[in-house]
């Protein structure tokens, strides 16, 4: 109850421009392994492996490392709550002129081309995941895509045969 709380709160936050962020340049290859050996007790639980091939260039962004820390376990969370047992979770970086481009990819097979559209919405949940009754409060993405926004970031997903991917881009500093 408290986290749905702190979730709810946070969303009003970011509505209202009420946030505030503690920024700081931040190596997003160095979060990225963090948040990948924090997950990965839960990954091992279901037989999952996360793998991590950052590009070989160094990311840098003007962040608030804690909020971008939330960000990428909620993906992570999503990915492996939502994929089948001994199945693989993904990773990778990429960067461009002017950003750091994020590649969270599993396979997970739950998720409509027509429910894209509404993932990063409050309170949604696939189908598949109310059908199954599967736990959870519809509040992480739309936390996630609320981060993203406020650190001007985008965040997408796509879903094909081979699973769903969610790509976060977050500004780049040199």
């Amino acid at each position: 109850m408290s986290r749905l709380v702190d979730d709810l709160l946070f969303i009003a936050r970011t509505d209202t421009n009420n946030l505030r962020l503690e920024c700081a340049k931040t190596n997003i290859h160095d979060l990225i392994t963090d948040c990948c050996q924090d997950m990965r007790h839960q990954a091992k639980a279901k037989s999952m492996v996360i793998s991590f091939h950052p590009v070989v260039e160094p990311a840098y962004a003007m962040v608030d490392a804690e909020r971008i820390r939330q960000l990428l376990i909620i993906v992570l969370d999503n990915a492996i709550k939502y994929s089948p047992a001994e199945t693989q979770v993904q990773i990778n970086t990429s960067i461009d002129e002017h950003n750091i481009l994020i590649h969270v990819a599993d396979q997970g097979h739950g998720l409509e081309q027509s429910e894209l559209p509404f993932i990063f919405d409050r309170f949604y949940r696939s189908q598949k995941v109310r059908r199954e009754s599967l736990p959870g409060t519809g509040l992480g993405l739309a936390v996630a895509k609320a981060i993203t926004d406020a650190h001007q970031g985008k965040i997408w997903a796509q879903v094909d045969d081979t699973g769903f991917r969610i790509t976060i881009s977050l500004p780049r500093v040199v």
